[in-house]
């Protein structure tokens, strides 16, 4: 069985297609928690949250703190308490509190890869990002190495007393 790392969890949730899963309300659509939920167990059956000291500002508004845990590897995450208009609400009631409990919850298992797609393009599907892997050596680098090797063999030639 391969070791749990935050790369192997970032491979599998990102590649997670959450079509039919999600709901929009204005121009955002989101991840319903609990198909967050659903699926993140599916994967990560040991998966663990744990809800961390609130902080509440002088005005009455609110930011919740979550960490998700799977086995020793973790995501923290926090969330305004705010309305249906992402308005910041001041003295929050119950309700208020528990809806955006699920919000922050959903949005540190995005942290983890699940959806977050959403965050940034609003899409379901994943998409396959080109990115660069710092360790490999692109082929322009490889290029000028060659060319600096060739450059160096012909001074060193260069350099040889001639028979």
């Amino acid at each position: 069985m391969e070791k749990l790392s935050y790369k192997s969890v970032f491979e599998t949730l990102s590649k997670v297609d959450v079509t039919g899963k999600t709901e929009q309300k204005g121009n955002y659509t989101y991840l319903k928690w609990s198909y967050a939920w659903h699926i993140f167990n599916h994967y990560y059956p040991e998966v663990q949250v744990k809800w961390l000291e609130p902080f509440t500002y002088d005005n009455g508004t609110m930011i919740l703190r979550c960490r998700v845990e799977i086995g020793e590897l973790y995501k923290e995450g926090w969330l305004p308490v705010y309305d249906n208009k992402y308005n910041a609400i001041e003295n929050p009631r119950a309700d208020d509190i528990q809806d955006n409990m699920q919000r922050c919850m959903v949005k540190t298992m995005a942290l983890f890869g699940l959806g977050l797609q959403l965050y940034h393009n609003g899409q379901t599907k994943p998409e396959e990002l080109q990115l660069e892997n710092p360790n490999e050596t692109s082929k322009e680098q490889l290029a000028k190495a060659l060319i600096l090797i060739d450059k160096l063999e012909i001074q060193d030639e260069k350099s040889k007393p001639k028979k």
